[in-house]
């Protein structure tokens, strides 16, 4: 069944809502995004402040979207079975049909079975790069794979602009580097069973909280068919993305400890920045940091402005992390189910929707 305009009133309707996103990290002693230009130390500016970009958060996202069954146009190479090696492979693979069936598709056919499939595209959007076989001397296909590659060719746009469009990352707090993983020491055997020393650089942030942001909008989403299906799902991904794509060697170290996304019911109509109304309390004694049981949250602006923009907002749907302290005491859910009542507030359970449209 295609996800494209369709209005049904079901969860496989393109989004009517928009919907504003808060997601909080944090990293212990790893390096959550390195900069390449910088000897792939973890990204800070000026001040110090950790940055993660948007290319990073999205390609978890990605590969989790991969390992639960869900095409994705932009996979990873771990992912890629050997012997796909070019774009027009890769898109003939996502398509999962035969290049003759292909071939004989109208362009409207075409379109929507490679938004059905792509799954990222109908989230992040995509700059379509295929090139037809009369342009691309490298792509080894037979004459039907050729045929069906130009007809996938002219049947899509050159681009698909994202309905979700994510932000980079930034702490709380300045982060400092630990110093004491600056050097690792790497030893490789040889084919003659002689070991060689070498060093590498190991640069690793020792401890921040970081705070994403994001929007989902409603009026974009008619480009890519994105459904409510494809928003709820968004809610468990993002979460065990953070947990389950966090597995190399830098990357370990980093949890997801608070999402939160507001679905609001005023057509255009979203707060913004609603990482500014989360603060740590005592943020001045962040060197003493070591995990997230010493850091503690203020959110009263948080629920303060979203308590009084009660009547432009849905749901609100969100899961926090067990270790998080608040400066009150009480829970950010159990906070917004006073101030908006329980039936705006929708507890997610990140492991009961894995299998969603799957």
């Amino acid at each position: 069944m295609s996800n494209i305009s369709t209005d049904d009133g079901t969860d496989d309707a393109t989004i009517s809502n928009r919907s504003e996103i808060l997601m909080l990290t944090d990293a212990r002693n790893a390096n959550p995004n390195g900069d390449p230009r910088r000897d792939d130390r973890p990204r800070r500016d000026d001040n110090d402040i950790g940055i993660v970009t948007d290319s990073r958060f999205k390609r978890y996202v990605r590969d989790q979207l991969t390992e639960d069954g869900f095409g994705v146009l932009l996979e990873s190479p771990r992912f890629i079975p050997e012997g796909v090696s070019t774009r027009e492979e890769l898109y003939l693979r996502l398509m999962d049909m035969d290049p003759e069936e292909i071939a004989e598709s109208d362009a409207e056919t075409i379109a929507d079975r490679f938004l059905e499939q792509s799954t990222d595209t109908r989230l992040f959007g995509a700059t379509v790069t295929i090139k037809g076989n009369a342009d691309n001397d490298d792509a080894e296909l037979t004459e039907e794979e050729s045929d069906a590659v130009d007809a996938i060719r002219s049947s899509l746009p050159r681009q698909y602009i994202g309905p979700v469009q994510f932000g980079h990352g930034e702490s709380l707090h300045p982060v400092t580097l630990n110093d004491e993983s600056s050097q690792l020491a790497v030893t490789l055997s040889s084919s003659t069973e002689n070991e060689q020393g070498t060093f590498a650089d190991d640069h690793r942030v020792r401890f921040g909280v970081y705070s994403f942001t994001a929007v989902v909008n409603e009026n974009a989403a008619a480009n890519t068919g994105l459904s409510e299906r494809d928003v709820k799902r968004l809610d468990s991904v993002v979460w065990r993305a953070w947990k389950n794509q966090t597995i190399t060697r830098s990357k370990v170290g980093q949890e997801p400890r608070l999402y939160l996304r507001v679905e609001y019911a005023t057509d255009s109509f979203h707060l913004g920045d609603l990482d500014l109304g989360v603060k740590l309390v005592d943020e001045d004694a962040y060197p003493t940091f070591s995990d997230i049981t010493d850091a503690t949250l203020n959110v009263d602006g948080l629920v303060e402005q979203l308590a009084a923009h009660e009547s432009h907002i849905d749901t609100v749907h969100l899961v926090e992390s067990p270790y998080l302290s608040y400066e009150d005491g009480e829970t950010l859910t159990e906070r917004l189910q006073s101030e908006l009542g329980d039936n705006r507030v929708r507890v997610v359970d990140p492991y009961d929707e894995r299998d969603l449209n799957n």
